[in-house]
């Protein structure tokens, strides 16, 4: 990396659904991919603070040449006709990860997907639904080894996360 310290910002993507990712993005292009931290099917507190530290501080530990690093969080909402309780849950796993950004003590911001999906995806990307992130990725950051999910796909949670620090990259959050 080419960047002096104190010269630029991390961007921590995280898309806190079911299947959470986190995804790294530094000035250069440099990118890493975590699935958050689960236990017994629901994202771990703990294990996700202890992610966002080892992500998102690392620059401070002087390994990595960057002033600071900002976590970008969509600002999900429940979906129509969904239950109950599994909107408890959900509210309940995006409680944990918001927990855990400020446990790891790292700034954040909030962006609505339509926010993000209007400024990085292409109208063709926003029309192909769930697949538009990872098209857009392919797009974006065509060297990129976005991880698959379990049945061979690109991780369409991975790809929102890449495209959330994509937006706060070009945004200067």
């Amino acid at each position: 990396m080419t960047a002096a310290k104190g010269g630029g910002t991390l961007y921590l993507g995280v898309d806190p659904g079911a299947k959470g990712f986190a995804a790294l993005l530094a000035p250069d292009g440099w990118i890493a991919f975590e699935p958050l931290a689960r236990m017994a099917g629901k994202p771990d507190l703990a294990g996700i603070v202890a992610q966002f530290r080892r992500l998102g501080t690392r620059w401070a530990e002087g390994d990595l040449p960057y002033s600071r690093c900002m976590v970008v969080l969509e600002d999900v909402r429940s979906m129509p006709r969904q239950g109950v309780a599994s909107t408890f849950a959900f509210g309940r796993g995006v409680g944990r990860v918001e927990a855990a950004v400020v446990a790891a003590g790292l700034p954040l911001v909030y962006i609505r997907p339509a926010v993000w999906k209007q400024a990085i995806l292409l109208a063709s990307e926003r029309d192909a639904k769930k697949a538009g992130s990872v098209l857009a990725c392919e797009r974006l950051f065509p060297a990129a080894q976005l991880p698959a999910n379990t049945r061979g796909r690109i991780d369409d949670n991975a790809a929102d996360a890449l495209c959330l620090a994509e937006y706060g990259r070009r945004n200067n959050l």
